[in-house]
């Protein structure tokens, strides 16, 4: 789904000494690219920029198109913005603590009750939707309150899916999760992905950046600073100067190439890789 930025300003606390560049000419399309990564450091406009997508915040200048809807700074053009929201669903960090129902199956039908969806196609929503995220019947009546970390995650993001989006915001998707949990999340991503859902994903974690992503979006200051591939982007000369954290992958595979070992950074995306690439150096090497 097409969603392009047209020289997008947004200012916080405007006319107030708190006042803070939120946004500064933001031109960019989503509109190519079926799993992006949006980084930059903390404060750098991320955020900001994913809440335009879905009109939780109006810019002062300039316009958002996502699809066939026009967000404008007129709020009275804007009448209808409950529309990109059927469209669009966000996993927040954390979106664990969304939970309020007082069974699983109640609270992932919320949503789509609240885009008008009737009660039974909701229900049926719902279970296909907790059956996906790996949540069988047995969870359907429990409290969302009585589940572990990781299964009120799966409940959350459920509702999410049971709206049938066609675009995933997902916020810092792994904060939280130990190595399998976060492995299991980004599986669960890539096949909804694989499905045709299109990802935006904010993140620090670089690593998932190198695995996951299509395209990478840097913010810097308010600004799109680059748009580029994975590789482009932990192979660039000015790298550091973005203020990201480097993929440990990549770390441990230079560190092996000056040790002498034969790897081809191209071929680096996780850590599976990066064995068949050592076992492949290590064969020349010998």
């Amino acid at each position: 789904m097409p969603i392009i930025f047209d020289h997008v300003f947004y200012t916080y606390s405007k006319k107030t000494p708190f006042e803070q560049i939120g946004l500064e000419d933001v031109s960019l399309s989503f509109a190519n690219y079926s799993f992006v990564a949006l980084v930059g450091h903390t404060g750098s406009g991320k955020s900001t920029l994913v809440q335009h997508i879905t009109g939780l915040i109006i810019p002062d200048n300039g316009t958002i198109n996502v699809d066939d809807y026009v967000i404008t700074p007129h709020k009275r053009k804007n009448k209808n913005i409950r529309k990109i929201r059927e469209q669009i669903g966000i996993v927040f960090q954390f979106p664990e603590y969304q939970l309020f129902e007082e069974t699983v199956l109640k609270d992932v039908a919320f949503g789509p009750k609240n885009f008008g969806v009737n009660e039974k196609e909701a229900i049926q929503r719902s279970k296909d939707a907790l059956l996906k995220v790996g949540l069988d019947e047995s969870y359907f009546n429990r409290s969302p309150f009585d589940l572990s970390g990781g299964e009120k995650r799966r409940v959350a993001i459920a509702g999410i899916i049971a709206i049938k989006p066609k675009v995933l915001i997902l916020d810092e998707p792994t904060a939280g999760l130990d190595p399998q949990g976060s492995k299991n999340m980004m599986q669960l991503f890539c096949d909804l992905n694989a499905s045709g859902t299109q990802i935006i994903m904010v993140t620090h974690d670089m690593d998932l950046v190198l695995e996951y992503a299509d395209h990478v979006i840097v913010m810097k200051d308010g600004k799109v600073a680059k748009e580029l591939s994975p590789l482009e982007l932990f192979s660039s000369n000015d790298y550091q100067d973005l203020s990201l954290d480097y993929p440990r992958v990549f770390e441990v595979a230079k560190e092996l190439i000056k040790k002498g070992l034969n790897i081809n950074l191209q071929k680096i995306k996780n850590i599976d890789t990066l064995v068949d690439e050592i076992c492949k150096g290590r064969d020349d090497y010998e």
